[in-house]
Protein backbone atom coordinates (compact mmCIF):
# COMPACT_ATOMS: atom_id res chain seq x y z
CA UNK A 1 0.00 0.00 0.00
CA UNK A 2 1.33 3.44 -0.87
CA UNK A 3 2.05 5.91 1.89
CA UNK A 4 -0.63 8.32 0.74
CA UNK A 5 -3.26 5.57 0.88
CA UNK A 6 -2.27 4.59 4.39
CA UNK A 7 -2.49 8.22 5.43
CA UNK A 8 -5.93 8.51 3.91
CA UNK A 9 -7.17 5.42 5.73
CA UNK A 10 -6.11 6.92 9.05
CA UNK A 11 -7.44 10.39 8.30
CA UNK A 12 -9.30 11.38 11.48
CA UNK A 13 -11.38 14.00 9.67
CA UNK A 14 -13.30 11.43 7.60
CA UNK A 15 -16.85 10.69 8.71
CA UNK A 16 -19.25 8.88 6.39
CA UNK A 17 -22.87 8.02 6.97
CA UNK A 18 -24.86 7.07 3.88
CA UNK A 19 -28.53 6.40 4.45
CA UNK A 20 -27.80 4.41 7.59
CA UNK A 21 -27.82 4.35 11.34
CA UNK A 22 -24.06 3.75 11.62
CA UNK A 23 -22.52 5.84 14.38
CA UNK A 24 -20.03 8.40 13.12
CA UNK A 25 -16.48 7.18 12.62
CA UNK A 26 -14.17 9.69 14.22
CA UNK A 27 -10.78 9.90 15.86
CA UNK A 28 -7.27 8.90 14.82
CA UNK A 29 -6.44 5.42 13.52
CA UNK A 30 -10.06 4.51 12.79
CA UNK A 31 -10.80 2.81 9.50
CA UNK A 32 -13.39 4.98 7.67
CA UNK A 33 -16.64 3.08 7.18
CA UNK A 34 -19.51 3.74 4.78
CA UNK A 35 -22.68 1.75 5.46
CA UNK A 36 -25.35 1.43 2.78
CA UNK A 37 -28.65 -0.40 2.43
CA UNK A 38 -31.13 -1.23 -0.33
CA UNK A 39 -32.43 2.34 -0.01
CA UNK A 40 -29.13 3.58 -1.48
CA UNK A 41 -28.98 1.30 -4.53
CA UNK A 42 -27.31 1.83 -6.89
CA UNK A 43 -24.44 3.28 -4.87
CA UNK A 44 -21.50 4.89 -6.66
CA UNK A 45 -18.19 4.41 -4.87
CA UNK A 46 -16.94 7.80 -3.73
CA UNK A 47 -13.36 9.02 -3.88
CA UNK A 48 -12.91 8.70 -0.11
CA UNK A 49 -14.61 5.32 0.39
CA UNK A 50 -12.31 2.64 1.77
CA UNK A 51 -14.52 0.16 3.65
CA UNK A 52 -18.09 -0.11 2.33
CA UNK A 53 -20.42 -2.26 4.45
CA UNK A 54 -23.53 -3.31 2.53
CA UNK A 55 -26.64 -4.50 4.37
CA UNK A 56 -28.89 -6.40 1.95
CA UNK A 57 -31.52 -7.37 4.50
CA UNK A 58 -34.14 -5.15 2.83
CA UNK A 59 -33.24 -6.06 -0.74
CA UNK A 60 -30.55 -6.50 -3.38
CA UNK A 61 -27.92 -3.76 -3.72
CA UNK A 62 -25.82 -2.68 -6.72
CA UNK A 63 -22.50 -0.99 -6.07
CA UNK A 64 -20.80 0.78 -8.97
CA UNK A 65 -17.02 0.72 -8.93
CA UNK A 66 -15.31 4.09 -9.34
CA UNK A 67 -14.36 5.91 -12.48
CA UNK A 68 -10.73 5.52 -13.48
CA UNK A 69 -9.99 9.15 -12.59
CA UNK A 70 -7.96 9.43 -9.39
CA UNK A 71 -8.09 5.73 -8.54
CA UNK A 72 -4.49 4.66 -9.13
CA UNK A 73 -3.14 2.57 -6.24
CA UNK A 74 -6.46 2.70 -4.43
CA UNK A 75 -7.35 0.05 -1.84
CA UNK A 76 -11.05 -0.72 -1.50
CA UNK A 77 -12.78 -3.24 0.77
CA UNK A 78 -16.45 -4.14 0.27
CA UNK A 79 -18.29 -6.20 2.90
CA UNK A 80 -21.71 -7.83 2.58
CA UNK A 81 -22.94 -7.94 6.17
CA UNK A 82 -26.28 -9.78 5.84
CA UNK A 83 -26.44 -13.52 5.30
CA UNK A 84 -29.65 -13.44 3.31
CA UNK A 85 -30.55 -14.47 -0.22
CA UNK A 86 -30.56 -10.89 -1.48
CA UNK A 87 -27.53 -10.29 -3.68
CA UNK A 88 -24.81 -7.66 -3.55
CA UNK A 89 -23.53 -6.96 -7.08
CA UNK A 90 -20.34 -5.03 -7.79
CA UNK A 91 -20.49 -3.43 -11.22
CA UNK A 92 -17.98 -1.71 -13.46
CA UNK A 93 -19.57 1.16 -15.32
CA UNK A 94 -16.67 2.53 -17.32
CA UNK A 95 -16.84 5.21 -19.95
CA UNK A 96 -17.02 3.76 -23.49
CA UNK A 97 -13.36 4.54 -24.17
CA UNK A 98 -12.11 2.82 -21.04
CA UNK A 99 -11.61 -0.84 -20.35
CA UNK A 100 -12.08 -2.57 -17.02
CA UNK A 101 -9.52 -5.32 -16.51
CA UNK A 102 -9.07 -8.22 -14.19
CA UNK A 103 -6.09 -10.53 -14.62
CA UNK A 104 -6.53 -12.22 -18.03
CA UNK A 105 -10.02 -10.74 -18.55
CA UNK A 106 -11.51 -7.50 -19.81
CA UNK A 107 -14.94 -6.02 -19.19
CA UNK A 108 -16.61 -2.94 -20.55
CA UNK A 109 -19.62 -2.88 -18.27
CA UNK A 110 -22.02 -4.73 -16.01
CA UNK A 111 -21.61 -7.33 -13.31
CA UNK A 112 -18.21 -8.23 -11.91
CA UNK A 113 -18.82 -9.94 -8.58
CA UNK A 114 -22.06 -11.22 -7.06
CA UNK A 115 -22.22 -12.11 -3.38
CA UNK A 116 -25.04 -14.23 -1.98
CA UNK A 117 -23.56 -14.83 1.48
CA UNK A 118 -21.88 -12.59 4.03
CA UNK A 119 -18.53 -12.04 2.34
CA UNK A 120 -15.86 -9.50 1.48
CA UNK A 121 -14.06 -8.41 -1.67
CA UNK A 122 -10.59 -6.98 -1.23
CA UNK A 123 -9.76 -4.87 -4.29
CA UNK A 124 -6.61 -3.14 -5.52
CA UNK A 125 -7.28 -0.60 -8.27
CA UNK A 126 -4.54 0.38 -10.70
CA UNK A 127 -5.31 3.04 -13.32
CA UNK A 128 -3.76 4.99 -16.14
CA UNK A 129 -5.44 7.52 -18.41
CA UNK A 130 -7.38 4.89 -20.34
CA UNK A 131 -7.57 1.76 -18.25
CA UNK A 132 -8.63 0.63 -14.80
CA UNK A 133 -7.12 -2.68 -13.73
CA UNK A 134 -8.44 -4.37 -10.62
CA UNK A 135 -7.69 -7.48 -8.65
CA UNK A 136 -10.37 -9.10 -6.52
CA UNK A 137 -9.45 -11.29 -3.57
CA UNK A 138 -12.73 -12.84 -2.56
CA UNK A 139 -13.52 -15.05 0.43
CA UNK A 140 -16.31 -16.95 -1.25
CA UNK A 141 -18.89 -15.50 -3.62
CA UNK A 142 -19.45 -15.96 -7.32
CA UNK A 143 -16.90 -14.22 -9.51
CA UNK A 144 -18.37 -13.50 -12.95
CA UNK A 145 -15.72 -13.82 -15.60
CA UNK A 146 -12.40 -13.84 -13.78
CA UNK A 147 -10.22 -15.75 -11.35
CA UNK A 148 -10.28 -15.21 -7.61
CA UNK A 149 -7.31 -15.51 -5.30
CA UNK A 150 -7.52 -16.95 -1.79
CA UNK A 151 -5.04 -15.01 0.36
CA UNK A 152 -5.58 -17.19 3.42
CA UNK A 153 -6.88 -15.74 6.68
CA UNK A 154 -6.91 -11.95 6.63
CA UNK A 155 -8.28 -9.57 9.26
CA UNK A 156 -9.16 -6.23 7.68
CA UNK A 157 -10.38 -4.15 10.62
CA UNK A 158 -13.28 -3.90 13.04
CA UNK A 159 -16.92 -3.76 11.93
CA UNK A 160 -18.82 -1.89 14.64
CA UNK A 161 -22.16 -2.78 16.17
CA UNK A 162 -25.06 -0.33 16.05
CA UNK A 163 -25.96 0.67 19.60
CA UNK A 164 -29.49 1.61 18.55
CA UNK A 165 -30.24 -2.03 17.72
CA UNK A 166 -30.00 -3.07 21.39
CA UNK A 167 -32.51 -2.95 24.26
CA UNK A 168 -32.05 -3.16 28.02
CA UNK A 169 -32.89 -5.88 30.50
CA UNK A 170 -32.38 -4.93 34.16
CA UNK A 171 -30.63 -1.65 33.35
CA UNK A 172 -30.63 -0.30 36.90
CA UNK A 173 -27.83 2.22 37.22
CA UNK A 174 -25.97 0.90 34.18
CA UNK A 175 -25.31 2.98 31.06
CA UNK A 176 -23.87 2.72 27.57
CA UNK A 177 -21.71 5.18 25.68
CA UNK A 178 -20.47 5.17 22.07
CA UNK A 179 -17.08 6.64 21.30
CA UNK A 180 -15.31 6.17 17.95
CA UNK A 181 -17.91 3.43 17.17
CA UNK A 182 -16.94 1.43 20.30
CA UNK A 183 -19.90 0.61 22.56
CA UNK A 184 -19.02 0.57 26.27
CA UNK A 185 -21.38 -0.87 28.86
CA UNK A 186 -20.76 0.47 32.37
CA UNK A 187 -22.28 -1.02 35.53
CA UNK A 188 -21.93 0.37 39.07
CA UNK A 189 -20.81 -1.86 41.93
CA UNK A 190 -23.67 -3.59 43.75
CA UNK A 191 -21.78 -4.38 47.00
CA UNK A 192 -23.47 -7.77 46.96
CA UNK A 193 -22.69 -11.30 45.84
CA UNK A 194 -26.19 -11.67 44.39
CA UNK A 195 -26.60 -11.93 40.61
CA UNK A 196 -27.35 -8.59 38.99
CA UNK A 197 -26.57 -8.73 35.27
CA UNK A 198 -26.99 -5.57 33.19
CA UNK A 199 -28.02 -6.89 29.78
CA UNK A 200 -28.02 -5.44 26.26
CA UNK A 201 -29.85 -7.61 23.72
CA UNK A 202 -31.16 -7.58 20.14
CA UNK A 203 -32.83 -9.95 17.69
CA UNK A 204 -30.75 -12.90 16.50
CA UNK A 205 -30.26 -13.56 12.78
CA UNK A 206 -32.22 -16.30 11.04
CA UNK A 207 -30.89 -19.78 11.81
CA UNK A 208 -28.22 -20.91 11.01
CA UNK A 209 -26.08 -18.03 12.20
CA UNK A 210 -22.83 -17.09 13.89
CA UNK A 211 -21.87 -13.99 15.86
CA UNK A 212 -18.24 -12.82 16.01
CA UNK A 213 -17.41 -10.28 18.71
CA UNK A 214 -14.22 -8.50 19.74
CA UNK A 215 -14.75 -7.32 23.31
CA UNK A 216 -12.66 -6.11 26.21
CA UNK A 217 -13.55 -5.88 29.88
CA UNK A 218 -12.01 -5.13 33.25
CA UNK A 219 -12.91 -8.36 35.05
CA UNK A 220 -10.02 -8.51 37.54
CA UNK A 221 -8.03 -11.60 38.44
CA UNK A 222 -8.35 -11.01 42.16
CA UNK A 223 -11.95 -9.85 42.53
CA UNK A 224 -14.66 -12.47 42.93
CA UNK A 225 -18.08 -12.38 41.22
CA UNK A 226 -17.26 -9.86 38.46
CA UNK A 227 -18.61 -11.12 35.13
CA UNK A 228 -18.73 -10.03 31.46
CA UNK A 229 -19.65 -11.94 28.31
CA UNK A 230 -21.81 -12.52 25.22
CA UNK A 231 -25.12 -14.33 25.36
CA UNK A 232 -28.03 -16.19 23.82
CA UNK A 233 -31.45 -15.00 25.05
CA UNK A 234 -35.04 -16.26 24.82
CA UNK A 235 -37.48 -13.36 24.55
CA UNK A 236 -40.57 -15.17 25.85
CA UNK A 237 -39.03 -16.18 29.19
CA UNK A 238 -36.14 -13.74 29.60
CA UNK A 239 -33.76 -16.67 30.12
CA UNK A 240 -30.24 -16.27 28.82
CA UNK A 241 -27.11 -18.37 28.46
CA UNK A 242 -23.87 -16.42 28.66
CA UNK A 243 -20.28 -17.30 27.73
CA UNK A 244 -18.38 -15.06 30.11
CA UNK A 245 -15.30 -14.31 32.13
CA UNK A 246 -15.70 -14.42 35.88
CA UNK A 247 -13.20 -13.16 38.44
CA UNK A 248 -12.84 -16.11 40.84
CA UNK A 249 -10.71 -14.27 43.39
CA UNK A 250 -6.99 -14.69 42.80
CA UNK A 251 -6.92 -17.62 40.36
CA UNK A 252 -7.15 -15.71 37.09
CA UNK A 253 -10.40 -15.08 35.21
CA UNK A 254 -12.43 -18.20 34.51
CA UNK A 255 -14.13 -18.65 31.16
CA UNK A 256 -17.49 -20.33 31.67
CA UNK A 257 -21.05 -20.87 30.47
CA UNK A 258 -23.74 -19.77 32.88
CA UNK A 259 -27.50 -20.43 32.59
CA UNK A 260 -29.64 -17.62 33.96
CA UNK A 261 -33.41 -17.70 34.54
CA UNK A 262 -33.31 -13.90 34.72
CA UNK A 263 -30.66 -11.20 35.24
CA UNK A 264 -30.95 -11.72 39.01
CA UNK A 265 -31.58 -15.47 39.28
CA UNK A 266 -29.59 -18.40 37.98
CA UNK A 267 -31.09 -21.69 36.79
CA UNK A 268 -30.26 -24.69 38.97
CA UNK A 269 -26.52 -24.60 39.55
CA UNK A 270 -26.13 -21.83 36.99
CA UNK A 271 -22.65 -22.77 35.79
CA UNK A 272 -22.78 -25.32 32.98
CA UNK A 273 -19.08 -25.56 32.14
CA UNK A 274 -15.87 -23.72 33.01
CA UNK A 275 -12.27 -23.47 31.85
CA UNK A 276 -9.54 -22.35 34.24
CA UNK A 277 -5.95 -21.28 33.54
CA UNK A 278 -6.39 -20.56 29.85
CA UNK A 279 -3.00 -18.89 29.69
CA UNK A 280 -4.49 -15.83 28.01
CA UNK A 281 -7.69 -13.83 28.20
CA UNK A 282 -9.14 -13.96 24.67
CA UNK A 283 -10.91 -10.90 23.34
CA UNK A 284 -12.53 -12.73 20.42
CA UNK A 285 -15.74 -14.66 21.05
CA UNK A 286 -17.77 -16.57 18.47
CA UNK A 287 -21.14 -18.08 19.32
CA UNK A 288 -23.67 -19.57 16.96
CA UNK A 289 -26.76 -21.63 16.25
CA UNK A 290 -26.25 -24.11 13.41
CA UNK A 291 -29.84 -25.34 13.47
CA UNK A 292 -28.99 -28.31 15.68
CA UNK A 293 -26.66 -26.98 18.38
CA UNK A 294 -25.45 -23.81 20.01
CA UNK A 295 -21.68 -23.37 19.62
CA UNK A 296 -18.98 -21.61 21.68
CA UNK A 297 -15.55 -20.60 20.36
CA UNK A 298 -12.67 -18.27 21.26
CA UNK A 299 -9.72 -16.82 19.37
CA UNK A 300 -6.59 -14.82 20.09
CA UNK A 301 -6.55 -13.09 16.68
CA UNK A 302 -10.04 -13.33 15.14
CA UNK A 303 -8.75 -15.69 12.46
CA UNK A 304 -7.87 -18.97 14.16
CA UNK A 305 -10.67 -20.36 16.33
CA UNK A 306 -10.79 -23.00 19.07
CA UNK A 307 -13.84 -24.68 20.55
CA UNK A 308 -14.21 -23.32 24.07
CA UNK A 309 -16.95 -25.71 25.18
CA UNK A 310 -18.89 -28.66 23.85
CA UNK A 311 -21.90 -27.85 21.69
CA UNK A 312 -25.29 -27.72 23.40
CA UNK A 313 -28.61 -28.60 21.80
CA UNK A 314 -30.26 -25.48 20.46
CA UNK A 315 -33.38 -26.07 22.61
CA UNK A 316 -31.47 -27.07 25.77
CA UNK A 317 -32.52 -24.72 28.62
CA UNK A 318 -33.81 -22.14 26.11
CA UNK A 319 -34.48 -21.56 22.42
CA UNK A 320 -32.61 -18.40 21.60
CA UNK A 321 -34.12 -15.76 19.33
CA UNK A 322 -31.99 -12.92 20.71
CA UNK A 323 -28.29 -12.25 21.25
CA UNK A 324 -26.42 -9.71 23.32
CA UNK A 325 -23.79 -8.92 25.92
CA UNK A 326 -23.86 -8.28 29.66
CA UNK A 327 -21.83 -7.50 32.77
CA UNK A 328 -22.43 -8.24 36.45
CA UNK A 329 -20.57 -6.00 38.92
CA UNK A 330 -21.36 -8.03 42.02
CA UNK A 331 -18.72 -7.88 44.76
CA UNK A 332 -19.29 -7.90 48.51
CA UNK A 333 -15.76 -7.44 49.82
CA UNK A 334 -13.89 -4.37 48.62
CA UNK A 335 -16.37 -2.53 46.43
CA UNK A 336 -13.74 -2.54 43.70
CA UNK A 337 -14.16 -1.69 40.92
CA UNK A 338 -16.72 1.05 41.53
CA UNK A 339 -17.64 0.57 37.87
CA UNK A 340 -17.27 -2.49 35.65
CA UNK A 341 -16.85 -1.94 31.92
CA UNK A 342 -17.26 -4.06 28.80
CA UNK A 343 -16.46 -2.57 25.39
CA UNK A 344 -17.66 -3.95 22.04
CA UNK A 345 -15.29 -3.11 19.17
CA UNK A 346 -16.43 -5.62 16.55
CA UNK A 347 -19.84 -7.24 16.04
CA UNK A 348 -20.55 -9.28 12.91
CA UNK A 349 -23.58 -11.51 12.42
CA UNK A 350 -23.50 -13.97 9.55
Amino acid sequence: MKAQDAAAINNPSRTTQVGSHLDDVKGPNRFPVTRITAANTPYNIAADDYLVVVDTFAGAVDVNLPDIVGQNGRVLVIQKSSKVTNVLSLRALATPSAVIDSPENEFSEESIVNFTEAERAYMMLIADEARLTWWVISQGGTFDGGPTVDPGPVFQGFIPANNNDFSWANQGGASVAVRDTVITLTAPNTDSTSFNYRVRYKSAPATPWTLVVYQDNDVFDDESFLKAGVLFRESSSGKFEIMEFEGPGGNGPVLRINDMASPTSNAGGGQVAARNNLGFKPNWFRIGDNGTNRTFEISYDGIHWAKAFADRGRTTFLTANQIGFAVDNANSTTGIPNELHMSIYHWVEA
